[in-house]
């Protein structure tokens, strides 16, 4: 085996391990029992190097060895969080804490990530460090950045039958809850100025555009540029879910991803240089994650988008996707619950992978459309992402929308145009409702035409069937049969390429 092998076998073992172990409870010491039979499969391929197998021996031995350190790193994170569940008791408490993460703002209720930093105890204070989610109401609003006294029973998430909710929340180091407990605010100003800085344009960007625009618009503009959904109606939501088309006000990276690329393809129409539209979709991308208040998730999405757009610019697919997959294990290295458990960082990945090596070979079954206005280019990026992502939203919600590829293709043509416009509208409402009148005007004709086209396919008979219980193994199936199509597709045209010479 050539050395240059060894680290994608580890690699590829290493996000085995954690898949296996998101979806199994298994001991640290099948962990080591993997390790050491990795160690012994390695040593036998080196003492017996002419054995039949021995071609086989060091692929099995760097597979096992990654895979028993992707579920025992795994396994010690779930460890350390059980650790950090004993220095609260479940009941009644009192803890001094922080909101670190931008406020979830809902219809009747408001949720909050707060780091419990001090536990009142009869015995004094006892410092923690432990995340709680709390449930409050609307008013009085609250802050990142704010320092809480809190009040209340906290308890352990519960899961359902059909989501595990304790390890989604888990994932973020969110390990209590607590329901509408006693809340007093002590101080203002905490947490990261940048942070804190991002959200407050964030909330005057979302009541500007509540301002120069009438509802649902304010809110689908709102979800469209910024991920911010929190006034849109429970009604216009289950339209998008029936026409396929959450994903635009859902914050992930499956929408960054589409939208920085067709920005890049719009752009390339009008300008004669491709360094200018890649530009462009950088610029976009870079607007997002500021605008939407650069968290985590955001950050992971962009990045990844980015990646796209360096694809797509430079034609170095092989290069970028290494790039890609580096990030993706990167990411999985800091917290290797977001492979199952973050929708967004699952979305963002596929879509990603979808654009790179799965738009190149649609691309060739829209040969029918004209390649003017980047029409040929954007049907292709549309489909080749919803492609990669529908096995996984099977699985997860268990709704398939019949009808997803004909509004996705009628929307996200002019999503670029409609983000662009309606980001100038909402940033320059900020300082001047009048001067933000004329974006308005042209942000509401883009607005109004895709709720129009969604409402029109959301009514069609069979636009959405649910299928319950879908099976993780016919995801991994699917995405199986994907990879094995894209590989014979990648031969035959390497055999047509060496014919023609």
């Amino acid at each position: 085996m050539q050395a240059k092998n060894i680290l994608p076998l580890l690699a590829s073992g290493f996000v085995l391990g954690i898949t296996v172990r998101s979806f199994f409870s298994l001991s640290l010491g099948v962990a080591v029992l993997c390790f050491f039979l990795g160690l012994v499969f390695a040593f036998y391929g080196l003492v017996r190097p002419f054995h039949r197998h021995s071609a086989l021996l060091p692929v099995i031995a760097f597979l096992l060895l990654g895979a028993a350190i992707g579920a025992g790193y795994y396994h010690l994170k779930v460890s350390r969080a059980r650790e950090a569940l004993l220095q609260i008791p479940e009941g009644r408490v009192q803890l001094r804490g922080l909101i670190v993460a931008e406020p979830d703002e809902r219809d009747t209720y408001t949720r909050l990530v707060f780091l419990a930093r001090a536990l009142h105890t009869t015995g004094g204070v006892e410092r923690i460090r432990v995340k709680v989610l709390l449930t409050v109401a609307s008013y009085p609003q609250f802050h990142y950045g704010d320092e809480l006294e809190v009040s209340g029973t906290l308890r352990v998430p519960r899961s359902s039958s059909d989501f595990d909710w304790r390890a989604y929340l888990a994932k973020d180091d969110i390990l209590f809850e607590s329901y509408r407990p006693t809340v007093t605010l002590r101080e203002t100003g905490g947490g990261w100025f940048f942070i804190r800085a991002l959200l407050s344009l964030k909330r005057a960007y979302v009541d500007a555009l509540s301002r120069i625009l009438p509802e649902p618009h304010a809110s689908f503009l709102a979800g469209l540029t910024v991920g911010a959904r929190k006034s849109m109606p429970t009604s216009l939501q289950e339209t998008f879910r029936r026409a396929g088309v959450i994903h635009l006000v859902v914050l992930s990276g499956y929408n960054v991803t589409i939208v920085a690329e067709n920005i890049m393809r719009m752009l390339g129409v009008f300008a004669r240089s491709g360094a200018i539209s890649f530009l462009g979709g950088v610029a976009g991308v870079l607007a997002f994650a500021l605008l939407a208040g650069a968290s985590p998730t955001v950050l992971r999405a962009s990045l990844m988008a980015l990646l796209v757009l360096v694809a797509r610019a430079t034609g170095r697919t092989y290069t970028v996707s290494v790039a890609l997959i580096v990030a993706g294990l990167l990411m999985l290295a800091a917290n290797p619950r977001l492979l199952r458990f973050d929708p967004s960082f699952q979305l963002s990945f596929l879509a990603s992978l979808g654009l790179i090596y799965i738009a190149p070979q649609v691309e060739r079954f829209f040969t029918f459309l004209p390649q003017r206005f980047g029409i040929r280019g954007h049907a292709s990026a549309t489909v080749s992402a919803q492609l990669a992502v529908f096995p996984l939203l099977l699985a997860s919600m268990g709704d398939l929308s019949l009808v997803a590829p004909g509004a996705n293709l009628l929307i996200l043509l002019f999503i670029p145009a409609t983000m662009f416009i309606g980001s100038l509208a909402g940033v320059v409402g900020i300082f001047s409702s009048l001067l933000a009148a004329p974006f308005a005007w042209a942000a509401y004709a883009l607005l109004n035409y895709e709720l129009a086209v969604a409402e029109f396919f959301s009514r069609l008979p069979f636009a959405s069937v649910h299928i319950a219980a879908f099976s993780w193994v016919f995801v991994w199936m699917i995405y199986v049969g994907y990879a094995v199509a894209l590989f014979r597709l990648r031969l035959r045209d390497r055999k047509r390429e060496h014919t023609s010479i």
